[in-house]
């Protein structure tokens, strides 16, 4: 069976037995998912959390327009999307934009090639993922969480979205991860669970690996509740535990 984009969004999260372990999902929630491509992971989350509002933010304009298109066209309405690419440190910055599709998979529907774009240079990506490639950049706003969320805060007509805390954030950001978290010092104690990509191998040049990642997660007092992949990368699902 071919993968479609409205068959991939029948199918449950790869996480989802975790967050209704952890979570309550009727309840009113603040989730975050930073890097949301096209929006495919971020449909099932608004349905999971139907009375939750969900922040996402993807600084690829091309995945931007596909991803809204898709929202208005799904009829979802409690995600609320911005243009950052979000890391350590605030300004401007060139997104390394990956295209390609693997000859071994028919086209449908969607793109596999878009989904590895990153504020890193590819490295190891380029020889693991040979059909995948970075033939440009785009320059693209980046921002910490931090001050993402200290304009989300800021007085206007929309404070009913304000944010103190964080009950669920994924993480997707192509070996950003780390730096993700290292601009988010004042919302990371309030956040509760946290799902991102780890790796063993240097995909991207500078990539934080997985031990460098369970190093810093252990140093703040969060504990690993959940993991998937193979040995070279997969996904953790992390607690806070204050």
């Amino acid at each position: 069976m071919m993968l479609t984009r409205k068959f991939y969004e029948t199918l449950p999260l790869s996480y989802e037995v975790i967050l209704r372990q952890e979570l309550n999902v009727d309840d009113n929630l603040t989730i975050f998912e930073i890097g949301s491509c096209e929006c495919e992971d971020t449909i099932k989350l608004s349905r999971l959390f139907r009375n939750s509002i969900i922040h996402i933010t993807e600084p690829v304009l091309s995945n931007r327009i596909i991803g809204a298109r898709l929202l208005r066209n799904r009829q979802i309405e409690n995600v609320l999307m911005s243009f950052y690419a979000i890391s350590d440190f605030n300004g401007f910055s060139e997104m390394n934009i990956s295209s390609g599709h693997p000859d071994t998979i028919p086209k449908a529907d969607w793109d596999y090639g878009n989904k590895s774009s990153s504020l890193l240079e590819p490295k190891e990506h380029l020889t693991s993922v040979d059909w995948c490639k970075f033939d440009r950049t785009e320059v693209v706003p980046v921002i910490t969480l931090d001050r993402y969320i200290e304009l989300i805060n800021m007085p206007t007509s929309s404070n009913m979205v304000k944010v103190d805390k964080i009950d669920f954030i994924h993480i997707d950001v192509q070996g950003n991860e780390l730096r993700v978290l290292k601009g988010a010092k004042n919302i990371l104690p309030k956040i509760k669970l946290i799902y991102m990509e780890v790796s063993n191998k240097e995909f991207y040049k500078g990539q934080p690996i997985k031990k460098d990642i369970e190093s810093f997660m252990g140093k703040n007092k969060f504990e690993k509740i959940y993991e998937d992949g193979e040995y070279e990368s997969g996904n953790q699902m992390w607690r806070n535990l204050r």
